[in-house]
């Protein structure tokens, strides 16, 4: 028994020692196989980029598992139950324990506010093993989580690193190479599995993109419940659509949206959350197709709401005091402009506005519609569904379910 108690500190210690000397490379060698995979997936190489997802993943797993253990070097030491949980504390703890006071004021002095620095300036010293071990682990999980959310906090510290041991967008794009392959049932497998490391992801929001995935998925499988089941899987994370307490800002949406018209919507509410507007395009659209239209009303205005709202606030980066108006006021503006031209674009505004038209009608709101008809109809550039919604200005025609 005493034998193992000696053994484990001698243990981490090591670990702290293994991470020092290889940190940087094996960082560099992540991102290089990851971005190397995407090249060669981009290729057609699969078999060759699935080599290079797998290395990356296999990587960052070794790293923050050699990081996990050299925090649990520092967190079982007598500097550590000084530190009261702190982050910044225990490194003052140990940096107490290898400077003199004077060469603390100056390390302190020369890094500023920056702790990013004051790190880098420690690891330039002669450092005892767990405190060279900690910085380089910390340092590591600064490169992919703030100290905001970190907290100042050990315990989070190290939940971040055992959590970034896992690697979701390499597992994404392995499952993207077997869909590419034919073998969809390993890619669903991947994109589950990326889903459940969703906390690990670098970018927030793009931890849904394995639930738009296995939408698209479905979608190609023609199973349309749990193609649904997905895009409403990414609309709970959106308080907006899912909170119980917003449930009468909700209602009062929709009220307005059928009853006052666009315009109104528009210049009464903002609704913010990129991640969100694929899913609340998709479901709209899908609900409309399939004979749901009543459902289908909200979720399409909302995602219109999200586009328009990203315009009005790039709008008003160049006009501070501009306030929205009328939607051919602001389709004018976006039309002017290319960079919020590419932005309607690539984001199918005008099919987007066009089908809440249709669903607004079918649902009874035939003034609202027609005013989004004709706007559409109006704009020199909306193309088919220009066309279209002329069309439907002259004979309205309610979508057949074509759909299950």
């Amino acid at each position: 028994m005493n034998r193992t108690l000696r053994f484990r500190p001698a243990a981490l210690v090591a670990a702290a020692l293994m991470l020092a000397p290889c940190l940087g490379a094996v960082e560099s060698k992540v991102w290089v196989e990851f971005e190397n995979g995407k090249r060669l997936f981009r290729q057609k190489e699969f078999g060759q980029a699935l080599n290079a997802f797998r290395s990356a993943a296999n990587e960052r797993r070794r790293m923050f598992e050699d990081a996990s253990r050299a925090l649990a070097a520092a967190v079982d030491s007598p500097q550590a139950r000084k530190s009261g949980g702190s982050i910044l504390a225990l490194v003052d703890e140990f940096a107490k324990e290898n400077f003199l006071a004077s060469e603390l004021d100056q390390i302190n002095t020369r890094a500023g506010s920056s702790l990013r620095k004051k790190i880098d300036l420690l690891r330039q010293r002669r450092l005892t093993d767990r405190f060279r071990g900690y910085l380089d682990a910390l340092y590591l999980t600064l490169e992919y989580r703030t100290f905001d959310e970190l907290g100042d906090s050990l315990p989070n510290l190290q939940n971040a690193a055992a959590a970034l041991a896992m690697y979701p967008e390499a597992e994404f794009w392995i499952g993207r190479v077997f869909q590419a392959e034919g073998e969809l049932r390993l890619a669903e497998i991947q994109y589950s599995r990326a889903w459940d490391m969703r906390e690990a992801y670098e970018i927030s929001d793009e931890r849904f993109t394995p639930l738009y995935a296995l939408a698209d998925l479905y979608r190609t499988r023609g199973d349309f419940l749990r193609m649904e089941e997905q895009y409403l899987a990414v609309v709970r994370h959106d308080p907006t659509a899912s909170d119980p307490k917003n449930e009468y800002l909700r209602n009062a949406m929709l009220n307005t949206l059928t009853k006052d018209g666009f315009d109104k919507f528009m210049s009464l509410y903002r609704t913010e959350g990129d991640f969100a507007v694929r899913a609340y395009d998709a479901l709209g659209t899908f609900w409309y197709e399939s004979g749901r239209q009543g459902k289908a009303v909200l979720y399409l205005g909302l995602g219109v709401n999200r586009i328009l709202t990203k315009a009005i606030d790039a709008v008003r980066s160049d006009e501070p005091t501009y306030a929205y108006n009328r939607l051919t006021e602001l389709m004018g503006r976006i039309s002017a402009r290319r960079d919020l031209e590419e932005f309607a674009r690539n984001a199918e505004l005008n099919r987007l506005l066009f089908t809440l038209a249709d669903a607004l009608y079918a649902n009874g709101s035939r003034g609202p519609a027609r005013d989004l008809w004709r706007t559409l109809s109006e704009l020199p550039d909306s193309g088919i569904w220009g066309t279209r919604s002329a069309s439907q200005l002259r004979a309205p025609v309610v979508k057949v379910p074509a759909l299950p």
